[in-house]
């Protein structure tokens, strides 16, 4: 019932719009910037996690209406953070090499040896015998197997992005600075560089899109192809692209200056703020994260833009 009261509240915030979607601005009770959003689902139960500067991280239960501050035992800047699916284990990371775990669903944090100082940009959680990888800058890659992160260096450039999937070993894709793109069939044993015919910083990928500064987005191939530059309408950086689950509206992305796309469409935030991070949760309520402790919402997102 309490889920259900929420959603109505949401809705009743954010009418829909015949053109556009209608954002609304939330109050996160920080003015941090706020670097990723994820959602945490078990047993049918959706929670929200953000993190950003100042070891901040803040936590919904009710689906965005109410956000509390969880202390998460650093003064770091976290960027990034997720969660083993269907699991209360969890984990953040960001400056210096700063990596926290979870195991009780968000409400305490421990500190983990990462092994390196260098700036962790994203962390992907995966379901086998290797439970976490991540990327940072000057090339970092770090794996956790047996509760333990080995670290290498893949590149001298900073790697902003990682994808993870199955295909009998562990497949995965990191994109990077300077248009570097690359890729692993064995669990991060071998790399290739892949061809991505771009010199701009590129910043996150999800399935085989992937987006970056000066609003650039490619589509990655299935082999070592090189990659198809799409129009974006913008050339704002663009810093976060998510897979909607939806066939007819796949991908959307944020960035710098209020950017929001959806399919490539731009849509109008009616703000400059900076976007860092962009998600969708199971009630097609989207959020959008940002510098200065921003947190937008819109559920009339999959209405068709000017």
């Amino acid at each position: 019932m309490k889920t259900f009261i929420t959603i109505l509240v949401l809705i009743s915030f954010a009418k829909q719009s015949q053109e556009q979607p209608v954002w609304n601005f939330q109050n996160s009770g920080t003015t941090s910037n706020l670097n990723d959003i994820c959602l945490k689902s078990v047993n049918g139960v959706e929670t929200l996690f953000i993190v950003g500067d100042n070891g901040t991280i803040l936590r919904s239960t009710n689906l965005g209406l109410l956000w509390e501050t969880v202390n998460s035992s650093t003064t770091l800047r976290l960027m990034t953070i997720n969660f083993q699916s269907y699991s209360d284990t969890g984990y953040a990371a960001g400056e210096n090499g700063i990596v926290i775990r979870t195991t009780d669903g968000g409400n305490s944090w421990n500190t983990m040896q990462s092994n390196t100082t260098n700036t962790i940009r994203d962390l992907k959680t995966i379901n086998g015998n290797i439970k976490a990888v991540a990327v940072g800058d000057n090339g970092t890659f770090l794996k956790l197997e047996n509760n333990l992160w080995t670290y290498s260096q893949l590149d001298t450039v900073g790697l902003n992005s990682i994808k993870t999937e199955f295909s009998g070993m562990v497949r995965l894709i990191i994109v990077g600075n300077n248009g570097t793109i690359l890729k692993t069939s064995n669990s991060g044993t071998n790399w290739r560089h892949i061809y991505s015919g771009v010199t701009d910083n590129l910043n996150s990928i999800v399935d085989n899109e992937i987006v970056g500064d000066n609003g650039v987005a490619l589509t990655y191939g299935l082999g070592d192809s090189a990659t198809a530059v799409a129009n974006t309408g913008t050339n704002n950086n663009l810093r976060d692209i998510l897979n909607t689950g939806i066939y007819y509206d796949n991908y959307a992305a944020c960035g710098a200056n209020g950017t929001v796309l959806k399919q490539w469409y731009l849509l109008n935030t009616n703000t400059q703020i900076n976007f860092n991070s962009i998600i969708r949760t199971t009630y097609d309520i989207y959020f959008v994260v940002g510098e200065n402790g921003a947190i937008i919402f819109t559920n009339s997102f999959l209405i068709t833009p000017n």
